[in-house]
């Protein structure tokens, strides 16, 4: 759950970042409070996207080191 939002947050600030990189009122036509909307979003949705795949990845090695571990003979 941390980290879908993290990486929730990373990617609107990295969408946000994307908006100051090309002048995108020119090259869409579109005014630049909806280029941002529209940057932010699809930053949003990838991040959530990626931090939700991050976050199982994340517990599914979590939980093999577990069983790992608990599977070892005490010393």
């Amino acid at each position: 759950m941390i980290a879908r939002i993290l990486l929730t947050a990373a990617g609107a600030a990295g969408g946000l970042a994307v908006t100051r990189l090309v002048d995108w009122t020119a090259q869409t036509g579109y005014p630049p409070y909806v280029i941002f909307i529209i940057f932010i979003i699809l930053g949003s949705s990838v991040g959530y996207v990626f931090g939700g795949i991050f976050g199982r990845e994340f517990l599914r090695i979590r939980d093999r080191s577990e069983q790992h571990l608990r599977d070892m003979a005490p010393v």
